[in-house]
């Protein structure tokens, strides 16, 4: 809201607001609508989220209408790729699965545990297909105020983990621990209003997935190698050799 006040303040040209979709209940089917977005019931645990996202688009909304700002609110599916947070816990599905897939690899492990129920189905959107996204509706809005953002492509979590596990060359089992979902869709974003600008997703979830998985067998690649010399340079420091 600060942002979006400022922005309006020292009057910014063209300002997109970007906001993680609230969550809607499963038995919702898609496409979800941007009307959809701000007036349904979220799901139990969400609703701060919802009450902020709306809060914000209903701003950026007002200021478009009574004072002719380029102000525009993308909402985008669940993002992915290079430079994500790969951290156990603290980390988003893709990143996370490719995170406990490289472990148990190089640790021999027989089987990996996920914490869902594995039927859910999710959309995912390449960061790059949103950074194309943002350059497009810079350019050209169409006067819409509000986008959805999607690749139009959903994947259930027990076949992405089988996809990221092929290419981690995890070959052991897969155990959906229990979390009381039931496994229904949760819907894909209706994206009508931005193909209608000429935007597209050129990055498949296949190549997406391919290309975040490379990025962090690099990472930890860089990782090991510096921890290695660290602990030369500390060995070297604790155990100075006799001049």
């Amino acid at each position: 809201m600060d942002l979006v006040d400022a922005s309006d303040r020292f009057d910014v040209a063209r300002f997109i607001s970007i906001f993680t979709p609230p969550n809607y209940p499963s038995r919702r089917k898609g496409p979800i609508s941007e009307e959809r977005m701000l007036t349904g019931e979220s799901e139990e645990g969400d609703e701060e989220n919802a009450a902020s996202v709306i809060a914000c688009v209903k701003y950026c909304e007002a200021l478009r209408e009574q004072f002719g700002k380029g102000f525009v609110s993308l909402l985008p599916c669940h993002l992915y790729g290079p430079g994500d947070r790969y951290e156990a816990g603290d980390s988003r599905l893709i990143p996370n699965l490719i995170l406990k897939m490289v472990l148990a690899k190089q640790n021999g492990d027989p089987s990996v545990t996920c914490l869902e129920g594995g039927d859910k189905e999710m959309e995912f959107l390449y960061c790059d297909d949103l950074a194309a996204a943002c350059v497009q509706v810079m350019n050209d809005d169409g006067g819409f105020p509000m986008m959805n953002v999607g690749s139009g492509q959903a994947i259930s979590q027990r076949c992405l983990a089988g996809l990221i596990a092929s290419m981690v060359g995890f070959s052991g089992e897969i155990v959906w621990a229990s979390s009381g979902e039931t496994g229904s869709s949760l819907g894909l974003l209706d994206r009508s209003r931005i193909t209608s600008l000429g935007w597209a997703p050129a990055i498949c979830l296949e190549d997406g997935v391919k290309r975040t998985v490379e990025d962090f067998l690099e990472r930890l690649h860089w990782k090991n190698r510096l921890e290695g010399a660290i602990g030369r340079d500390e060995e070297q420091t604790a155990f100075p050799r006799n001049r």
